[in-house]
Order: C-alpha cells, then sequence, then structure tokens
C-alpha cells in the first residue's frame, strides 16, 4: 500500500515515476477519492517529498497533501 519506498532503500535504485504512478494507483483505487489532479516528488538527501493535490466528489474540492518519506 503506498509508494512503495521502504526506510533504508537506495536512493540511486528509486525510480521516482515508479512511486508516483503507485501513489496516483492507491488514491485512485480508494472510492473517497475521485483521482490525482497534481503529484510532484522531490528527493533530497534520505527522503522524498510528496506534494499531490487529489479530487473529492463528495466536497467538490482539491485537497492538497504533503508528506515526507524517510530512507
Amino acid at each position: 500500500y503506498g509508494g512503495g519506498v521502504e526506510a533504508g532503500d537506495s536512493e540511486a535504485d528509486t525510480n521516482i515515476d515508479n512511486v508516483a504512478e503507485r501513489i496516483r494507483g492507491t488514491f485512485e483505487s480508494d472510492p473517497r477519492f475521485e483521482s490525482v489532479k497534481e503529484i510532484a516528488i522531490t528527493q533530497t538527501s534520505g527522503a522524498m517529498e510528496i506534494n499531490l493535490a487529489v479530487s473529492v466528489p463528495e466536497l467538490d474540492i482539491l485537497m492538497p497533501l504533503n508528506f515526507k518519506i524517510d530512507q
């Protein structure tokens, strides 16, 4: 569930596009969300910062989500 990144994974072996698609798929398979409208992943030394906006159909809004995955 999620981005497929585990603590301790090598930054060199992490494919940002694959992480983005896994996160997108996680939200789009959840009926509480409609779709991922925006996703940006920044890889820094020892962490990935993920910023996305997902549409929430019952509220008719874009909900911003920001989180960090330590590597």
